[in-house]
């Protein structure tokens, strides 16, 4: 009988005693033997792409990544690092109690470099939703899909969608003719050169040659078909996109973009391009070398970049070709 009472008791009192502990121990707190207590402590978790990279902390190697890590409250530099990769490293603050999460994006330090084209490609223009880009060359336009394929290639083939003549930059004389709204023709009269009509896409593609702003009277926003901004003025030099089905005018925006994973950004120099976190943080030069300008867009899947060069010897005879890197 007593034996009984003892074992009721004792479980009475060590289940609910073990249960704090486990709670406590979920929730970060670690036996320090030193101060003879238990102290609070914050996760750390942290996942690299690729995986399987190597993380340093304050200069020590710690673990690796797609892993989660006790510390105690405090700031620490911490480094993600693997061969051929770049090295990502970021000052973080652990809070007691509190899952600090990091995903750490690494490229390669000397990526693939693939021809798209090789007979050249002059006028890209890309769609407003950054998925497809038209070109021209000599005396027909091309169109490249980025998107990825159900097999997850990426480097797929141009298409040619339609033939092009010098009278194109005439609008009266596209043959087919659209049926082209009051804004493009306004456009068209005063401000366009270099056109192309996609009639798959049905869109007009276009490089503005002076400046012109859409009348208000002619905007027609459609409240929920698309997130990108309505452009209004028209500035020389710059590409733009015309939606016939929307009647809306788009501009592609040069210099700094926003890159795939919305977590960073892609800025696009002469003869070198960069991503950066959206902080600042973790600046990687991802390309260095021969580049049309400025053009520099990443795929999709933010896989490959896409960027405009000519790498002939002779440049000033020879039109610049699509190429694609590989950032992973």
């Amino acid at each position: 009988m007593r034996s009984r009472i003892l074992l009721f008791l004792t479980g009475f009192i060590l289940v609910p005693v073990c249960t704090y502990f486990v709670i406590l121990f979920a929730r970060g707190y670690r036996p320090d033997f030193t101060r003879r207590s238990l102290q609070p402590t914050g996760l750390l978790v942290l996942k690299s792409l690729p995986d399987g990279a190597q993380i340093y902390i304050n200069g020590k190697l710690t673990s690796a990544t797609d892993t989660t890590i006790n510390l105690t409250p405090g700031t620490y530099k911490v480094e993600v690092k693997k061969q051929g990769f770049s090295i990502w490293d970021k000052t973080l603050q652990v809070d007691a109690e509190v899952v600090t999460r990091a995903v750490a994006t690494l490229f390669p330090s000397v990526p693939s470099f693939k021809a798209i084209t090789t007979t050249g490609a002059t006028n890209p223009i890309f769609s407003p939703d950054g998925t497809k880009i038209v070109f021209t060359n000599k005396s027909k336009a091309y169109l490249l899909d980025l998107n990825e394929s159900p097999l997850g290639l990426i480097n797929r083939e141009v298409k040619e969608i339609a033939s092009t003549a010098s009278a194109w930059k005439n609008p009266t004389k596209i043959d087919p003719l659209p049926t082209l709204p009051q804004i493009m023709q306004a456009i068209l009269a005063t401000a366009a050169a270099d056109l192309v009509w996609a009639p798959k896409e049905n869109k007009v593609m276009y490089t503005a040659t002076a400046s012109a702003t859409i009348p208000d009277d002619l905007i027609r926003p459609l409240p929920g078909s698309s997130s990108q901004t309505q452009s209004r003025t028209i500035s020389p030099g710059n590409n733009y996109v015309y939606d016939l089905e929307e009647d809306r005018n788009f501009a592609v925006p040069p210099g700094v973009t926003w890159f795939p994973d919305s977590y960073h950004l892609l800025k696009a120099e002469k003869g070198k391009v960069t991503v950066l976190e959206y902080d600042g943080t973790n600046s990687t030069v991802v390309y260095s070398g021969p580049m049309e300008g400025s053009f520099a867009y990443p795929y999709p899947s933010g896989k490959q970049l896409l960027i405009l060069a000519n790498l002939s010897a002779n440049s000033k005879t020879s039109v610049p070709n699509l190429y694609a890197v590989s950032l992973r």
